[in-house]
């Protein structure tokens, strides 16, 4: 199994050489420049596959900071998966603390775009009406899409889905009627299964990444109506197809 969304920076060494012995592989995802520079050097010494970019939820870069993290990203392209996690502050916003939405959108265009320059696909925060944007955005520069923890309305959740894009779901398919939804409509050779780590779930320990993707594949398997080992070797093709894991697996 691969846990396609997971900010492995965030764990203490220890928990990642727990993490790491309990799946076939992993998608580190970065939150920011600092983490981005810290799952490389995390890639140097781990089995693992990572992105770099900068999640909307936080304070914004300058222009500096974000001129910064592009140099980066170019410079270290070869040993990226994909540009993210990346998209647009829904919860900042419902705070009320988002005072100019373009900024926010400058932003994600550029990382967008610079995905489509690289020839990588992207990690997106981008839920609800942020989709639509971020669907634009996609098509615009042709740049191939992973909808992480997804919620929308159906019409949206059918335009990814129509655009071909991916989308994966969390534990909390267990329990939230939004993220059961997502899995009814979204074709299995679409769907990707994450744990968001360490955000905690309820139930499972942070660490246990098996246990939390083993029972996604379960209740999966349950809404699909399929076979639960159906469910978990086409999810595990989705994963590796989407991160062109095979490619990086001959480049060892």
């Amino acid at each position: 199994m691969y846990d396609s969304h997971i900010h492995l920076a965030q764990y203490r060494d220890v928990e990642m050489m727990d993490i790491l012995s309990q799946v076939e592989g992993v998608i580190a995802v970065a939150t920011d420049l600092a983490s981005s520079q810290r799952l490389l050097d995390l890639k140097r010494r781990y089995d693992i596959s990572i992105t770099a970019g900068f999640h909307p939820e936080q304070t914004l870069l300058s222009d500096a900071q974000l001129n910064e993290l592009v140099d980066w990203i170019r410079d270290n392209r070869s040993a990226l998966s994909a540009i993210g996690e990346i998209g647009l502050p829904q919860y900042l916003r419902r705070e009320g603390k988002v005072e100019n939405e373009q900024v926010y959108i400058h932003l994600l265009e550029t990382l967008i775009h610079l995905a489509g320059e690289l020839e990588l696909p992207v990690v997106l925060h981008a839920v609800y009406a942020d989709a639509a944007i971020a669907l634009q955005l996609l098509d615009q520069y042709n740049v191939h899409g992973h909808f992480h923890w997804f919620k929308a309305t159906d019409d949206l959740i059918n335009e990814v889905i129509k655009a071909g894009h991916f989308i994966s779901v969390t534990p909390d398919i267990l329990w939230n009627t939004k993220t059961r939804r997502v899995a009814e409509l979204v074709p299995l050779e679409q769907l990707m299964i994450e744990t968001d780590g360490p955000w905690p779930h309820t139930g499972f320990d942070k660490c246990d990444i098996h246990g939390q993707l083993s029972a996604i594949i379960d209740e999966v398997a349950v809404i699909k109506q399929m076979t639960r080992n159906k469910v978990m070797e086409q999810i595990r093709y989705n994963t590796r197809s989407f991160y062109q894991l095979e490619a990086h697996d001959e480049n060892r």
